[in-house]
């Protein structure tokens, strides 16, 4: 039998490693690129659950959207 993960076990991984890579992002200095700015990323995810790719980029967008909404430099599902 193959190995699973639960879905909402997953999703805690997937935003921990999503929440990790905005963290250093936010944390690492671009100066060559904007020497007084900090550069930060919001992060939309979405599952793919058997769905059309157009459906699976489409729900990736709305999380980005979400994401953006609470206030940006954050990552949604």
């Amino acid at each position: 039998m193959a190995d699973t993960i639960h879905p909402k076990l997953f999703a805690r991984h997937l935003q921990k490693a999503a929440e990790h890579c905005r963290q250093t992002l936010v944390q690492t200095p671009f100066t060559q690129v904007t020497p007084a700015q900090i550069i930060t990323i919001s992060c939309g995810l979405a599952f793919f659950n058997g769905q059309s790719w157009e459906q699976l980029l489409h729900d990736a967008d709305l999380a980005l959207y979400r994401a953006k909404h609470k206030g940006r430099n954050t990552v949604s599902f």
